[in-house]
């Protein structure tokens, strides 16, 4: 937007410098043509970035205000969105016991211009020896259709590995996952749970499987306290629906009296599967979780010199093409001549310290980024005064 008026704005300098070169030929040279005075097309250009700025700001209608008052109720609205993306974990051969994957583990992507991009992740995974060897559905006299999922264990026997619940992720196409969750949702009848060679199995009610992606741990994106929860829901499913296609399926410890290294897992519908033929063990997956592209960071040093009234705030690192500003967490300082740290709060918040004198707060800004995409974030630092 930035360049769009200054360019605008350097147009109308020049077609006022032939107008005025018109008027005036002596100056004629230094104002029009090709042959113009340099250190003038200096000026000209030098005008229209200034002139720019400040249409770029009388534009904006003074966002200061709705900004702050944003920053208190809905913050979120003011952040960029980060990428979203969803990881998969293979368990090695070695894998003897179910190892488990806190949310918010950091995860390095592979280095892009020699920038790694750091994820965090935002479900707990339980990484178990154990792999899927089969998918597909079945049809069958007494019911409408079956989905069928062979498993195996890596290495281990039912008899000595035991387990409690496995999660699946629905991968592929957006339209056939979605009419399969809600076969999963809303027509599951029976989970059904047996071995290769044996004609017994174990029943298990609909109950026993839960979506993800609903409560409040499971959030992809920071969300305030007293915000409405509904609306993170809204964000997330428009901009990541890919986040709500997991299933957390329990009852598997049932299977421990069973032997052999291999059992069957039947979800049985009430309702057919339209993309029944299509469906291939690639679009069911173990040991996924979503992850996003926020990680904690510090920024540059700031001196506070009072010589301007807003400063940027720059991401620590060699370029800073590479670094969004999603939000700003913390601020401390340290007064000349002295080795203790000093917390700065936000201007407009909840945690004002009145008996405490001389407390400086800060409050943040975005602006256009004027050479690259995106925005630019600046702080300032006032007193109680102002």
């Amino acid at each position: 937007m930035f360049d769009r008026y200054y360019q605008d704005e350097l147009a109308y300098l020049r077609e006022l410098g032939k107008e005025f070169a018109k008027a005036h030929p002596a100056l004629a040279p230094m104002l029009a043509g090709p042959g113009s005075d340099p250190d003038v097309e200096r000026l000209l250009e030098g005008v229209a970035f200034l002139t720019s700025k400040l249409r770029l700001k009388l534009d904006d209608e003074l966002p200061e205000i709705v900004h702050s008052l944003l920053e208190i109720l809905w913050p979120h609205f003011l952040r960029p969105i980060p990428s979203t993306t969803i990881v998969e974990f293979n368990p090695k051969s070695s894998l003897q016991e179910k190892l488990n994957i806190p949310a918010g583990t950091y995860l390095d992507s592979v280095p892009i211009e020699d920038i790694p991009c750091h994820f965090r992740t935002c479900y707990p995974v339980d990484l178990q020896p154990l792999k899927i060897e089969n998918v597909g559905f079945e049809e069958r006299a007494t019911t409408r259709s079956v989905l069928k999922i062979d498993f195996s264990l890596i290495n281990l026997d039912l008899t000595t590995y035991e387990f409690e619940s496995i999660d699946l992720f629905l991968h592929g196409d957006l339209a056939m996952m979605t009419c399969l969750y809600l076969l999963f949702c809303h027509h599951l009848k029976k989970i059904r749970l047996s071995v290769p060679g044996s004609k017994d199995y174990v029943e298990l009610t609909p109950d026993m499987l839960e979506p993800l992606g609903f409560g409040k741990d499971d959030a992809i994106f920071p969300y305030p306290e007293h915000a409405f929860a509904g609306y993170r829901l809204l964000l997330e499913y428009f901009l990541f629906p890919q986040k709500f296609l997991f299933l957390h399926v329990k009852g598997f410890n049932r299977l421990g009296d069973f032997s052999g290294n291999k059992f069957t897992c039947e979800f049985i519908f009430d309702r057919d599967y339209v993309y029944a033929t299509q469906l291939t063990p690639e679009n069911i997956r173990l040991h996924c979780t979503p992850a996003v592209n926020l990680f904690d960071h510090e920024a540059d040093l700031i001196r506070v010199d009072h010589d301007r009234v807003e400063y940027l705030v720059r991401p620590t690192g060699p370029d800073r093409r590479f670094f969004d500003i999603y939000s700003i967490d913390k601020v401390v300082g340290w007064l000349p001549g002295t080795a203790e740290e000093k917390q700065y709060w936000p201007l407009f918040s909840f945690q004002w310290e009145e008996n405490e004198e001389g407390q400086i707060f800060y409050q943040s800004f975005l602006r256009p980024a004027v050479v690259r995409e995106g925005f630019d974030t600046y702080i300032s630092f006032v007193n109680r005064e102002g």
